[in-house]
């Protein structure tokens, strides 16, 4: 009896001292707090193949992100777009890169927190076709601005699951040899992902 005494007395002193020493971590840093990051990005790849033309077009995308916590809430930074597609006419290489702020709101010690993000984008774009009856090499600048509102709920002190509305609004100036274009397009939506904090 003394024995099963003693080990239940040790196994509530570990738990105890657990508790404290995690409470002094999140306590000497916040994931939301002034100079904390945040890390985050998404990466995709598809191949489709049409067995009756015998064609396959093949799409990749990576868009990486980071943020710096410039005050409790509010994080500044930059994100880049990658992307890649090859299909039967040819390929299209595109690059974009701007600066990226969120901004979370309600109580910071709250395991669920609301946010609102801005990003702006210039982007470039060039295309090749794979034979000389497609159209001809043509290149694109343009500008993509989004707004979105989300929240994220942590699950760890450095991990959240992400979850936002999205809208994106994207403008293209085009020249395909001696003819230019200019187009617009819009995007609504959702999206969920996981964002990594590092404090």
């Amino acid at each position: 009896m003394s024995r099963r005494v003693s080990f239940a007395s040790y196994l509530a002193g570990v738990v105890i001292a657990a508790s404290i020493v995690s409470s002094q971590a999140v306590a000497q840093g916040s994931a939301i707090g002034k100079g904390s990051w945040i890390i985050s990005g998404s990466a995709s790849a598809s191949s489709q193949h049409a067995n009756g033309s015998d064609q396959t077009t093949t799409t990749i995308s990576l868009a990486p992100s980071a943020l710096y916590f410039v005050k409790p809430g509010l994080a500044l930074g930059g994100a880049v777009g990658l992307g890649y597609f090859d299909g039967a006419f040819g390929t299209t290489k595109s690059f974009g890169i701007g600066p990226s702020a969120r901004y979370y709101f309600g109580d910071a010690a709250a395991k669920t927190i609301p946010f609102i993000s801005a990003t702006v984008a210039p982007s470039w774009q060039s295309s090749d076709p794979k034979s000389s009856s497609s159209a001809s090499d043509n290149t694109a600048h343009g500008l993509e601005i989004e707004g979105t509102l989300g929240i994220t709920h942590l699950v760890a002190t450095h991990v959240g699951i992400t979850g936002e509305a999205y809208y994106a609004h994207q403008s293209f100036d085009t020249d395909v040899g001696t003819i230019h274009a200019t187009q617009s397009s819009y995007a609504i939506g959702v999206r969920f992902g996981i964002t990594a904090f590092v404090f």
